[in-house]
């Protein structure tokens, strides 16, 4: 995608796209992305590699193409977060994330209306994905940022832990837990609770990043902070566990943690368990039907948006599956608007 047309009277009337012709460069390029989605999680280094290839592709095969439409222009292009200059002008914090979508998630979508009067909303709002659960165990242990305090309830859901991750501790965190929990959380990889898309990086974890510690102090040389408090920090933990106190973070799972520690690296520098981003802003449209809002808040003729290149119900925090529903709930929205002109 390239440019939005508009007439005399201000409707959108065409859109500009470079095309691959079908054939052989085409089915490559499909095959292409196709893997790059499937292995980033696993081997960022290897996906953004595909991509890149995907990419000279693109640039020495495309043909210029200009479709005209009747009655309107449904936007599905997805988001923006393919786009490392858009995340460090938006949300900044999230540029060391490993970013989630289709080749499609490049911004082109948000550009092309911005630079045709559209409005955008929430575009510093980023999904962050970081799961210790599966395995449970690892849930009992503790978060701690660079001060060695907790910042997180452990047990939250990934894209809740994932925001803090980022905005709370700074991107600088490491999980604490000791022998006791790393043995369980070993025997529950192979115990039919995850699949296997989980269980590879919590192999990796647990077996190479996962440094051990004899003392408060020699934990706080690892994590890189004061060792007297992180040693609070665990003492405070466990003395509420032996005195029947509510977590202070409202955890209910919990588990005494003593020496040997175990610490595993979660800061956004290490590749072991990377943060998943999406972004979750767009182009501002009206939850009627769809159509974008330009920037003096009216529709812009003819011009409609749907999925992620759309502010919609998941634009403030993701949750999983309420993002499809809300795609397909505003693609029948914005076709049946478009198709009736």
């Amino acid at each position: 995608m390239r440019k939005l047309f508009r007439n005399d009277s201000g409707r959108v009337h065409a859109v500009e796209y470079d095309e691959i012709p079908a054939g052989p460069a085409r089915w490559l390029h499909a095959q292409i992305d196709f893997f790059a989605t499937k292995v980033s999680p696993f081997v960022p280094p290897l996906g953004r590699g595909l991509r890149a290839l995907g990419r000279v592709i693109e640039r020495s095969r495309s043909q210029r193409r200009t479709l005209h439409a009747r009655r309107g222009v449904v936007l599905a292009t997805g988001g923006y977060i393919h786009n490392p200059e858009m995340v460090a002008t938006h949300a900044p914090a999230y540029v060391r994330g490993l970013p989630m979508g289709t080749a499609g998630c490049s911004g082109e979508g948000i550009a092309m209306a911005e630079a045709q009067g559209a409005q955008s909303r929430h575009l510093d709002r980023i999904s962050a994905w970081f799961f210790l659960n599966p395995p449970s165990a690892l849930c009992e242990g503790i978060l701690v940022d660079k001060s060695g305090e907790r910042f997180v309830n452990e047990a939250l859901y990934g894209a809740s832990v994932g925001r803090a991750l980022v905005e709370a501790s700074g991107g600088h965190a490491f999980l604490v837990i000791d022998r006791a929990l790393w043995r369980r959380a070993r025997a529950q990889v192979g115990g039919g609770q995850m699949q296997l898309f989980q269980t590879l990086p919590a192999l990796l974890n647990l077996w190479f990043n996962c440094g051990r510690a004899a003392t408060p102090a020699a934990l706080a040389r690892r994590i890189g902070c004061d060792p007297a408090a992180i040693e609070a920090t665990i003492e405070r933990y466990n003395a509420d566990i032996r005195s029947g106190q509510p977590d202070a973070m409202q955890k209910d799972e919990r588990a005494l943690l003593a020496p040997p520690y175990r610490a595993i690296n979660c800061s956004l520098d290490d590749w072991r368990w990377p943060l998943m981003t999406l972004s979750l802003g767009g182009l501002a449209v009206d939850e009627a039907n769809n159509g974008v809002l330009g920037n003096d808040g009216q529709p812009i003729p003819g011009l409609f948006a749907a999925g992620r290149v759309a502010a919609g119900i998941c634009s403030n925090q993701y949750v999983s599956g309420l993002s499809l529903a809300d795609c397909v709930s505003a693609g029948r929205r914005a076709g049946a608007a478009a198709a009736t002109g």
